[in-house]
This record gives C-alpha cells, sequence and structure tokens, in this order.
C-alpha cells in the first residue's frame, strides 16, 4: 500500500494536533468533570439579630436561615438568591490571635480597635444578575449598614 506524500503530511498534522489538544485538555476525556458554579456575590452587614444561622455553621442550607427583615426576606426572594454564607466565620478573637503570632501582636498600634465584623454575610445570586440593581435595593434596607459587590477575579 502506498501513501502519498500530501495524505502522510495530513496525517501527521492530524496526530499532532489531536496530541496537542488532548495534552491541553481541551479535548473532552469522557470522564464526569466537575464543572465550578457561577455567582453573583454581594457582600453585606446587617444589624445585629437580623440573619440567623444555626450555630456552629457558617454555610447552612438557605432553609436553615432565619432572616428577621421582612424587607430582606422580600428582596431575597425578588433576586433568587441561592447561598447565604458568614463571611468571617473562622475569625479568631484578638486575645486568641495575639497568643499564637506574639510577634504581630508586639508591632500591633496600641489603642486599635478591632472591627465587628460579626454580622456580615456573603450572598450569591444566579450568576448574570445584575449587581447594581441588587446594590441599589438592599441598600436601602433599613437593617442593611453596608453592601458592596464582591469582585471575583480569575487569574486564568
Amino acid at each position: 500500500m502506498h501513501i502519498e506524500k500530501g495524505a502522510y503530511m495530513n496525517i501527521r498534522f492530524f496526530s499532532f494536533a489531536l496530541i496537542f489538544l488532548i495534552s491541553c485538555g481541551i479535548c473532552p476525556s469522557g470522564e464526569n468533570e466537575k464543572v465550578e458554579a457561577r455567582f453573583t456575590e454581594i457582600i453585606i452587614k446587617v444589624k445585629p439579630d437580623i440573619i440567623i444561622m444555626p450555630e456552629g455553621t457558617y454555610k447552612p442550607p438557605l432553609n436553615e436561615v432565619e432572616v428577621c427583615s421582612p424587607g430582606l426576606q422580600e428582596l431575597n426572594k425578588k433576586f433568587n438568591l441561592i447561598i447565604i454564607e458568614k463571611m468571617y466565620a473562622l475569625k479568631k478573637p484578638a486575645e486568641e490571635a495575639g497568643k499564637e503570632f506574639p510577634e504581630r501582636e508586639a508591632r500591633a498600634p496600641e489603642g486599635i480597635e478591632e472591627p465587628d465584623l460579626e454580622n456580615t454575610f456573603l450572598l450569591k445570586f444566579p450568576e448574570h444578575a445584575d449587581p447594581k440593581a441588587i446594590i441599589e435595593e438592599y441598600k436601602n434596607i433599613e437593617d442593611v449598614i453596608y453592601v458592596e459587590e464582591n469582585k471575583v477575579f480569575e487569574i486564568f
């Protein structure tokens, strides 16, 4: 069997291209790959006892989170809130952190008060939700102290 020179070059090119695509991860492997969900994210700080989570949790199912503000409840439904989680769930008290990191404690200026981050939450909405519209409406709720978009940057 004889292969013409042009056909041989096409086979070599196709083989090289296929190997390149597979090595770059572009071609499907046939395995179920985890697809990372994307969201529109908002950071919100509310007055105490407005958002209550079960003890010891920072990201419970939405139906286990108690929202004690009718205005927040209404906007959560309007904008299809998917997830709510505490922003600083693992934050250590200053005294405990000072014992663990004495060098940092020694550098800390005197008289600086630790900010109250207790009632700060991350709200996640569907990917295509308009963050500016969400922010405008949430900041008009009496129980909301602060609201901003959580800008998520991807390097690759």
